[in-house]
Parts: structure tokens; C-alpha cells; sequence
């Protein structure tokens, strides 16, 4: 198969002193040998190395620079202002992709032009030494859940976690009618503000399949939860005045039936898309929910 039959994926990685961490993310990606990936590295100016390792594989890169820069989304800005994929996502430099994911994700956006962005719903959590000790698992991700607050973790009663960022892809026709940039004015949820932004022009399609995994390690930016809820609120209170509410985030009361929209996968790899039922269950019956989850509601 040619290179041409593949969509050309933009990756684009900002870094800053995570040498420690570099060699596995950049391996994560290189290793799986995709014939059309266009990989973008941004520095903020590192001083432990991380220029060091950059350069070491930079004969794999489309682009890199290291320079001061006002923080990880406005490098990304600057990551994907040079780029050209079809396809776009990011990842930082201290977490890391799964084997054979980039083809994985590739074949979800080549089934049907009608998928703009996807993201996974089995979300992996490494420690700092790169194990996998936990998996999230969403009962769900759609449009109505994410205009009901069940995306915003920790902050209301029918919460069932955030959208992972590092299981996220979309297509460049999205990104362009959303902006084509990350508010990086945002210390922390960029991300969030993005995919509220996304979802007011597309559903997003879920996976059941693991796409990449979050490390969890001491001094990252992502441990400010409590500034992260802040600014991600904020963004769903503007999409939800823009799209008739009144601006007042309320969860659901008891159980409300999302449909959201899956890419399925069988034995063979990926097979198709279905719309399948799910149950956003209050959190006035926390262990039921995780019952729900565990017990295989997503397959």
C-alpha cells in the first residue's frame, strides 16, 4: 500500500525539560513505522537534554525548534501553524502513544468522511516509570453528554471523566472551522476549550480501542485540577449560551440515555460504525456508576 492510500497525520509534540521521558514518547511514535506521519516537535527551550534527544532523531522529523515560548499550547499553535496533515493531534512529550495506533486511528477517519474527530473511550494511565496501573473507561462521549457537563471531571454529579487529549484526532477541516487555533491565553484547558469549540460544528466518533496513555508524574501541569475545572466551565457555560441554554450547567437527574456514535471493532481490526445507547448514571449512586463501568458497558 502506498504511502498516498494512508492519510497524512500531523503529530506535534511540545516539550520542556522532559528528558526523561522523551526517548519512550518519540520511540512510541517512530517505532510503528506509519508511511504518511508528518511529526512536529516544539521545545520551550530546554536545559536537561531534551534538545540533545531531539536531535538525535531529528532525520525523522518534518520540523523542530527549540526557543522560549509562552507555554504548551502556544507551542502547539506554532506546531500545527507549519504543519499540512489531513489529519491532526497532539501529544506531550512525557506521555506516550500504544503499538500499531496511528494505523488504528488512520482506518477510523478512512471509513467515512462523515467522522471529523474521534477520541477513545478506554483511556490508559501510566505511572512514571511507563507502567500501565489504571484504565478509565468512559460509558460514553457525545455531544448532548458533553453539553450536559458529564466531560467535566470532579466538578458535577454526573461527571465520568475528561475527554483524553492524547487519544484525540481530527480532521483539519474541523480545526480550521473552530479557529484553527488553542486559546493559549488558557494556562490548562486548551484542550477542553477545543473540543467545545469542535463540537459545535461535529459529533465526535468514540473508539473502543486504546489509542495512548497519560503518565501521571510529579511537578506536571496537568495536577492543577482545580484551575483546569475553572477554565474548562467556562468554556462549556459559552457553548451552552451559544447553543439556546441559559449559560447554567445542570446535570441530568437519574439516568438519561445518550446516543453516541462508535467505531467498532472485532477480531478482523476495525469494522465499522454503529450508534449505540448509553446511561450517564447521578452520582448520588457513585458505586453503582462504577458497577455500570467496570461491568462492560462499552464492550
Amino acid at each position: 500500500m502506498s504511502n498516498l492510500e494512508f492519510p497524512r497525520i500531523t503529530l506535534v509534540m511540545p516539550t520542556y525539560n522532559v528528558s526523561g521521558y522523551l526517548e519512550e514518547a518519540i520511540d512510541s511514535i517512530l517505532s510503528q513505522g506509519y508511511p504518511n506521519l508528518e511529526y512536529i516537535l516544539i521545545d520551550g527551550g530546554s536545559n536537561d537534554g531534551t534538545v540533545d534527544i531531539i536531535k538525535k532523531h531529528e532525520k525523522h522529523l518534518s520540523y523542530w525548534v527549540s526557543e522560549k515560548d509562552r507555554g504548551a499550547h502556544h507551542a502547539i499553535n506554532k506546531g500545527f501553524a507549519v504543519s499540512t496533515g489531513e489529519i491532526m493531534g497532539w501529544l506531550g512529550g512525557d506521555d506516550f502513544h500504544l503499538p500499531r495506533s496511528l494505523f488504528t486511528i488512520a482506518n477510523a477517519f478512512r471509513m467515512s468522511d462523515k467522522v471529523r474527530w474521534i477520541s477513545s473511550v478506554v483511556c490508559p494511565v501510566a505511572d512514571e516509570t511507563g507502567a500501565i496501573v489504571h484504565i478509565a473507561r468512559h460509558p460514553g462521549i457525545s455531544r448532548a453528554s458533553f453539553l450536559d457537563g458529564c466531560h467535566t471531571e470532579g466538578m458535577l454529579p454526573c461527571s465520568t471523566g475528561f475527554l483524553q487529549l492524547e487519544s484525540s484526532y481530527w480532521r483539519r477541516d474541523l480545526w480550521n472551522a473552530a479557529g484553527g487555533r488553542l486559546r493559549d491565553e488558557l494556562e490548562f484547558a486548551g484542550d477542553f476549550d477545543l473540543w467545545a469549540r469542535f463540537f459545535r460544528f461535529a459529533d465526535i466518533h468514540c473508539l473502543y480501542q486504546p489509542i495512548a496513555a497519560f503518565r501521571v508524574r510529579s511537578g506536571q501541569n496537568s495536577a492543577n485540577r482545580s484551575l483546569y475545572i475553572k477554565e474548562a466551565a467556562a468554556s462549556l457555560v459559552s457553548l451552552l449560551r451559544e447553543v439556546g441554554h441559559n449559560g447554567t450547567i445542570t446535570p441530568p437527574s437519574g439516568y438519561r440515555t445518550y446516543r453516541g456514535t462508535y467505531i467498532i471493532n472485532t477480531a478482523n481490526g476495525l469494522k465499522g460504525i454503529a450508534s449505540q445507547d448509553y446511561r450517564i448514571l447521578d452520582m448520588s449512586v457513585q458505586n453503582e456508576l462504577k458497577s455500570l463501568i467496570n461491568g462492560g458497558l462499552i464492550g
